[in-house]
């Protein structure tokens, strides 16, 4: 109860007023403040001094994946007093499901990969926040595509088999290989021919 009447007042915070162990103050470090910055703000190049990175993921941060993530953690405000400690995968489990309905699947799994790229950074720098494990590693929300098989039949998230050039179809009796000839069928073809009709006895 206590926990539901703070939030509003969490929502309202700034990321940069949580520590750097909590999930608002680890957000605000891996976006460089732009997590509390407005949309024109954002377009400022020289808001992050010597920096230029948006996304301290390692690398440089395409416009794309920056506004992707930052919209992710957006929909996360009401969590960012949480210790980053103590985020279970089953807690990612509900808080991804629940985001599932309130936005969409594709959204869930654009938020959980915001946050696995996040936490990374922060099992790395583990003496300042504590965690020493991603729980990020989830199966999306998402289903997979259902592809249809030859036969019309879907097959549960797997492409049709693809035979090669010199595999045979066994349904196709122009591909079906002539048995070697051996002694033993030679034998069984002239006993064959000796106990069939005198019409047959005599074509051969």
């Amino acid at each position: 109860m206590l926990t539901a009447y703070n939030r509003p007042r969490v929502r309202a915070r700034r990321a940069e007023t949580f520590s750097v162990e909590t999930l608002g103050g680890f957000i605000n470090w891996f976006t460089n403040g732009d997590i509390d910055r407005a949309a024109e703000e954002r377009k400022a190049e020289d808001r992050f001094g010597d920096n230029p990175r948006v996304i301290r993921s390692g690398g440089q941060a395409s416009g794309g994946d920056a506004k992707d993530y930052l919209e992710a953690f957006g929909w996360l405000r009401d969590e960012f007093d949480i210790m980053l400690t103590d985020i279970t995968q089953p807690d990612l489990y509900d808080l991804r499901d629940k985001c599932a309905n309130q936005k969409w699947p594709r959204f869930a799994d654009q938020m959980i990969s915001a946050l696995s790229s996040m936490f990374r950074q922060a099992v790395k720098r583990g003496r300042s926040t504590g965690m020493k494990i991603n729980p990020a590693g989830m199966d999306k929300a998402t289903k997979p595509i259902r592809t249809p098989t030859a036969s019309g039949s879907p097959r549960n998230g797997r492409s049709p088999s693809r035979r090669s050039a010199g595999d045979q179809d066994p349904t196709d009796a122009r591909q079906v290989r002539r048995a070697p000839w051996s002694e033993h069928s030679g034998r069984r073809l002239k006993q064959y021919r000796q106990t069939s009709s005198p019409a047959c006895a005599s074509a051969s």
